[in-house]
């Protein structure tokens, strides 16, 4: 964090004033990591946020004036001021969604003033990555020439998404799923325990690779990272690596030198009927959609297959074909439907992974590079009698859409020309 910014969230926190869009974005000529041309779009990135939502919205969502409780969280991770994943990655984060916010106020999208005033209302998380979702959409949509209405009804229905391609209307309902609380507590502990080792890698010039366990006990919690202190100082000393081993789980290696690209540091698998949930959240919407023949599920995925969970270490095929099993019966009982669109985002160190699709039967599955620490992976599922399409084009053209956005929106710019080279974050 930048003094000027630091000074100002020093403020916030002491209650002196509110935080605002400027808090959010940062100051512009205060942040180091953007070249003159990206501090141009953090400021139209600023003012279009503000006249969009208003300085209030940030306030409510950040739990002011009485902080008593932080409505969203969320809004926090998209800070490049306070994100701890630094502020490159989470500038580019807020520019996708404020250029999908600028897609639609453009062409003056149908809807989109019913989608604000509800974003406004409803201080959710799920509201927010709702509308997200919506958005981002949307804005795919439009970038590949097609038309765009939000909550626009289909006969009894209102979609989600109405894309209209001249040729045809598609509807698209999205469902949100989130992590369950076990789960939640589960990754929360992996990731503590991660990052610790990680500390001591920096400290002691080593790095990691095995299995790390989840959630201890107290007394479990305290002998584990003494034991791990203990292998870090003895591998800096000797300059061989250790294994430390447990009954209970894969062992842990500790290597003396830098982490090389690839090394592996996973936690214990989770073990839950994820997909008996995510099934039942699906068929309510899908009983909602089949009012609009033709009509996709699109599944945003926000925790409930977590990193840690057996479908997430699958290889992107196998979790193709997995997902056309869960959803087979479903898209038997709904034939009327298009098919449906599990897409999920996750955070990757650079490099990131060579772009992939994989086509299984009727499954397709996109693993798309997102600048500048994100993948998306989506899998979409037909029915018997349908193709993908536009679905397809939308899941295909993710990766590229900020290299699209800047120019459209009136910037010469592309994506890498905002940020100062010798700033990997």
């Amino acid at each position: 964090m930048y003094d000027e910014d630091r000074d100002e969230w020093m403020a916030i926190e002491a209650g002196r004033r509110a935080p605002t869009w400027p808090s959010i974005v940062g100051k512009p000529e205060a942040a180091e990591y953007l070249t003159s041309q990206g501090r141009a779009v953090a400021a139209h990135l600023t003012s279009g946020m503000r006249a969009f939502l208003g300085d209030e919205w940030v306030a409510a969502c950040m739990g002011f004036p009485d902080r008593l409780s932080v409505p969203v969280p969320t809004l926090a991770r998209l800070s490049p001021v306070l994100s701890p994943y630094g502020p490159r990655a989470a500038f580019c984060e807020l520019l996708r969604w404020w250029a999908s916010v600028e897609f639609a106020k453009s062409k003056d999208v149908a809807g989109l003033g019913r989608l604000r005033a509800e974003l406004r209302r409803d201080l959710k998380v799920g509201r927010l990555t709702h509308a997200m979702a919506q958005l981002r959409l949307g804005a795919l949509a439009q970038s590949l020439g097609h038309q765009v209405q939000f909550e626009s009804r289909v006969g009894s229905w209102p979609s989600d998404v109405l894309i209209e391609t001249g040729a045809e209307s598609l509807a698209v309902e999205i469902v949100t799923l989130f992590v369950e609380r076990e789960f939640s507590d589960q990754s929360d502990a992996i990731d503590e325990n991660m990052e610790f080792l990680r500390s001591l890698g920096s400290r002691y010039l080593v790095h990691w690779s095995g299995e790390v366990p989840g959630r201890l006990n107290r007394h479990e919690q305290s002998a584990w990272k003494e034991l791990m202190r203990a292998a870090a100082e003895l591998t800096a000393s000797t300059h061989l690596p250790h294994t430390i081993t447990d009954a209970d789980r894969a062992p842990l290696i500790v290597t003396p030198g830098p982490e090389p690209v690839g090394t592996e540091l996973v936690g214990p698998l989770l073990e839950a009927d994820q997909g008996a949930r995510a099934v039942a959240k699906i068929r309510v919407k899908a009983e909602q959609a089949s009012a609009a023949p033709g009509a996709w599920i699109w599944v945003e995925n926000h925790g409930l297959f977590q990193p840690f969970t057996p479908f997430e270490r699958l290889p992107l095929a196998e979790k193709a074909m997995s997902f056309s099993g869960l959803v087979a019966q479903l898209l038997d009982d709904f034939p009327d439907l298009g098919g449906i669109v599990l897409s999920s985002a996750s955070r990757r160190l650079p490099p990131l992974p060579d772009d992939r699709t994989e086509v299984r039967g009727r499954a397709w599955a996109y693993r798309r590079g997102l600048p500048t620490d994100r993948i998306r992976e989506s899998i979409l599922v037909r029915t018997r009698s349908n193709q993908p399409g536009l679905l397809h084009a939308l899941c295909s053209a993710e990766g590229g859409f900020l290299d699209q956005a800047l120019p459209a929106l009136g910037f010469a710019s592309r994506l890498d020309d905002l940020f100062q080279p010798d700033v990997a974050w």
